[in-house]
Protein backbone atom coordinates (compact mmCIF):
# COMPACT_ATOMS: atom_id res chain seq x y z
CA UNK A 1 0.00 0.00 0.00
CA UNK A 2 1.57 3.13 -1.33
CA UNK A 3 1.96 5.48 1.32
CA UNK A 4 2.94 9.09 -0.03
CA UNK A 5 5.97 9.12 1.84
CA UNK A 6 7.80 10.13 -1.71
CA UNK A 7 5.87 12.90 -2.11
CA UNK A 8 5.30 14.26 1.00
CA UNK A 9 2.53 12.73 3.69
CA UNK A 10 -0.36 14.76 4.25
CA UNK A 11 0.59 16.73 7.45
CA UNK A 12 4.00 16.56 7.38
CA UNK A 13 6.61 18.14 6.48
CA UNK A 14 9.41 17.29 4.63
CA UNK A 15 12.82 17.51 5.52
CA UNK A 16 15.18 20.43 4.38
CA UNK A 17 17.37 19.17 1.04
CA UNK A 18 20.80 18.68 1.26
CA UNK A 19 21.28 22.25 -0.37
CA UNK A 20 18.90 24.02 1.78
CA UNK A 21 21.23 21.99 4.63
CA UNK A 22 24.23 23.11 3.12
CA UNK A 23 23.27 27.27 2.31
CA UNK A 24 22.03 27.49 6.11
CA UNK A 25 25.62 26.44 7.19
CA UNK A 26 27.67 28.78 4.50
CA UNK A 27 25.17 31.31 5.37
CA UNK A 28 25.86 31.38 9.16
CA UNK A 29 30.22 30.66 8.56
CA UNK A 30 30.21 33.81 6.04
CA UNK A 31 29.12 36.34 8.07
CA UNK A 32 25.15 35.57 6.67
CA UNK A 33 25.80 36.90 2.99
CA UNK A 34 23.09 35.08 1.20
CA UNK A 35 24.28 35.72 -1.93
CA UNK A 36 27.75 33.98 -1.70
CA UNK A 37 25.97 31.05 0.24
CA UNK A 38 23.46 31.16 -2.74
CA UNK A 39 26.69 30.75 -5.51
CA UNK A 40 28.45 28.26 -3.56
CA UNK A 41 25.47 26.06 -3.30
CA UNK A 42 24.68 26.92 -6.97
CA UNK A 43 28.19 26.99 -8.78
CA UNK A 44 25.95 27.84 -12.12
CA UNK A 45 24.90 31.12 -11.02
CA UNK A 46 27.50 33.98 -12.19
CA UNK A 47 25.55 37.13 -11.00
CA UNK A 48 25.96 38.47 -8.35
CA UNK A 49 22.76 39.98 -8.25
CA UNK A 50 20.86 36.87 -9.34
CA UNK A 51 22.69 35.09 -6.15
CA UNK A 52 21.40 37.65 -3.90
CA UNK A 53 17.88 37.81 -5.15
CA UNK A 54 17.95 33.64 -4.90
CA UNK A 55 19.71 33.30 -1.83
CA UNK A 56 16.75 35.78 -0.24
CA UNK A 57 14.09 33.73 -1.62
CA UNK A 58 15.94 30.41 0.47
CA UNK A 59 15.71 32.53 3.28
CA UNK A 60 12.00 33.64 3.25
CA UNK A 61 11.14 29.55 3.01
CA UNK A 62 9.48 28.11 6.37
CA UNK A 63 12.12 25.47 6.65
CA UNK A 64 14.81 27.25 6.83
CA UNK A 65 13.66 29.63 8.68
CA UNK A 66 12.80 27.72 11.45
CA UNK A 67 16.27 25.51 10.65
CA UNK A 68 17.99 29.31 10.90
CA UNK A 69 16.43 29.76 14.17
CA UNK A 70 16.50 26.69 15.68
CA UNK A 71 20.60 26.72 14.91
CA UNK A 72 20.79 30.10 16.67
CA UNK A 73 19.03 29.06 19.64
CA UNK A 74 21.67 25.89 19.65
CA UNK A 75 24.45 28.16 19.85
CA UNK A 76 22.87 30.56 22.67
CA UNK A 77 22.38 27.09 24.50
CA UNK A 78 26.25 26.37 24.01
CA UNK A 79 27.56 30.21 25.05
CA UNK A 80 25.34 30.31 27.84
CA UNK A 81 27.05 29.94 31.77
CA UNK A 82 25.29 28.25 34.04
CA UNK A 83 25.93 28.38 37.79
CA UNK A 84 28.25 24.89 37.76
CA UNK A 85 30.26 26.01 35.28
CA UNK A 86 31.32 29.73 36.62
CA UNK A 87 31.67 28.04 40.11
CA UNK A 88 34.54 25.91 38.08
CA UNK A 89 35.70 29.36 36.54
CA UNK A 90 35.65 30.76 39.71
CA UNK A 91 37.64 27.93 41.56
CA UNK A 92 40.46 27.68 38.51
CA UNK A 93 40.91 31.02 38.97
CA UNK A 94 41.66 31.08 43.19
CA UNK A 95 43.69 28.07 42.67
CA UNK A 96 45.73 30.43 40.04
CA UNK A 97 49.24 29.14 40.01
CA UNK A 98 51.84 31.65 37.79
CA UNK A 99 54.18 28.73 37.45
CA UNK A 100 52.18 27.13 35.02
CA UNK A 101 53.03 29.86 32.57
CA UNK A 102 56.76 27.96 32.94
CA UNK A 103 58.87 25.76 31.40
CA UNK A 104 60.69 23.25 33.71
CA UNK A 105 63.79 25.07 33.45
CA UNK A 106 61.76 28.82 33.78
CA UNK A 107 61.27 29.38 30.45
CA UNK A 108 57.81 30.86 29.68
CA UNK A 109 55.69 28.97 27.59
CA UNK A 110 53.56 30.36 24.32
CA UNK A 111 49.83 30.72 25.54
CA UNK A 112 48.68 27.84 23.01
CA UNK A 113 50.81 25.74 25.67
CA UNK A 114 49.60 26.67 28.86
CA UNK A 115 47.26 23.99 30.76
CA UNK A 116 43.39 25.10 30.71
CA UNK A 117 43.49 25.62 34.59
CA UNK A 118 46.01 28.28 34.36
CA UNK A 119 44.77 29.87 30.97
CA UNK A 120 41.43 30.52 32.19
CA UNK A 121 42.49 32.41 35.00
CA UNK A 122 44.53 35.28 32.82
CA UNK A 123 43.01 38.71 32.40
CA UNK A 124 45.00 39.84 29.95
CA UNK A 125 48.19 40.16 28.40
CA UNK A 126 50.14 43.43 28.58
CA UNK A 127 52.50 44.85 25.95
CA UNK A 128 55.96 43.81 27.26
CA UNK A 129 54.80 40.19 27.77
CA UNK A 130 53.44 40.02 31.35
CA UNK A 131 50.63 38.30 32.44
CA UNK A 132 47.78 39.99 34.51
CA UNK A 133 45.71 36.65 36.25
CA UNK A 134 42.09 37.59 37.47
CA UNK A 135 41.73 38.70 41.36
CA UNK A 136 42.05 34.95 43.40
CA UNK A 137 41.46 36.58 46.52
CA UNK A 138 38.32 37.83 44.93
CA UNK A 139 37.90 35.10 43.74
CA UNK A 140 38.11 32.81 47.25
CA UNK A 141 35.59 35.40 48.65
CA UNK A 142 33.25 34.54 46.31
CA UNK A 143 33.49 30.94 46.62
CA UNK A 144 33.27 31.45 50.79
CA UNK A 145 30.25 33.47 50.38
CA UNK A 146 28.84 30.57 48.02
CA UNK A 147 29.41 28.19 50.84
CA UNK A 148 28.22 30.67 53.49
CA UNK A 149 31.50 30.73 55.01
CA UNK A 150 31.71 34.51 54.72
CA UNK A 151 29.40 37.13 55.59
CA UNK A 152 29.00 40.33 53.43
CA UNK A 153 29.92 43.72 55.52
CA UNK A 154 29.45 47.10 54.51
CA UNK A 155 32.57 48.97 54.25
CA UNK A 156 32.70 51.15 57.28
CA UNK A 157 35.83 52.98 56.15
CA UNK A 158 34.54 54.33 53.00
CA UNK A 159 31.36 55.73 55.29
CA UNK A 160 33.80 57.26 57.91
CA UNK A 161 35.78 58.67 54.72
CA UNK A 162 32.22 60.07 53.63
CA UNK A 163 31.48 61.22 57.70
CA UNK A 164 34.98 63.01 58.28
CA UNK A 165 34.59 65.10 54.52
CA UNK A 166 31.40 65.97 55.30
CA UNK A 167 32.10 67.04 58.71
CA UNK A 168 34.98 68.96 57.27
CA UNK A 169 32.98 71.06 54.82
CA UNK A 170 30.65 71.63 58.08
CA UNK A 171 33.66 72.81 59.77
CA UNK A 172 35.03 74.88 56.66
CA UNK A 173 31.48 76.91 56.10
CA UNK A 174 30.96 77.47 59.88
CA UNK A 175 34.61 79.14 60.01
CA UNK A 176 33.85 81.31 57.49
CA UNK A 177 30.63 82.27 58.49
CA UNK A 178 32.16 82.60 62.03
CA UNK A 179 34.80 85.15 60.16
CA UNK A 180 32.15 87.18 58.41
CA UNK A 181 30.59 87.80 62.03
CA UNK A 182 33.90 87.83 63.56
CA UNK A 183 34.95 91.03 60.81
CA UNK A 184 31.37 92.59 60.90
CA UNK A 185 31.56 93.06 64.51
CA UNK A 186 35.60 94.63 64.22
CA UNK A 187 34.03 96.68 61.34
CA UNK A 188 31.10 98.07 64.23
CA UNK A 189 33.51 98.38 66.59
CA UNK A 190 36.15 100.31 64.41
CA UNK A 191 33.67 102.96 63.45
CA UNK A 192 32.89 104.72 66.73
CA UNK A 193 36.58 105.17 67.18
CA UNK A 194 36.76 107.18 63.51
CA UNK A 195 33.90 109.17 64.81
CA UNK A 196 35.65 110.00 67.95
CA UNK A 197 38.95 110.91 66.03
CA UNK A 198 37.03 113.42 63.89
CA UNK A 199 35.31 114.98 66.77
CA UNK A 200 38.51 115.89 68.55
CA UNK A 201 39.51 117.36 65.81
Amino acid sequence: MATGKGRGAPGVEKPLTATQAEFILLYEANGRNAGAAYKATHPGIRSNGAAWAAGSRVLRNVKVKRALEQLRKDRVERLKMDADEAAMLTAITARADIRLAYDQDGRPLAPADWPDEFAKAVKSIKADGSIVLHDSQKARETILLMAGKLKQTLDVNHFDHLGYLAGKTRELREGQHGKGNEEAGTAGRDTPKREGKQGTR
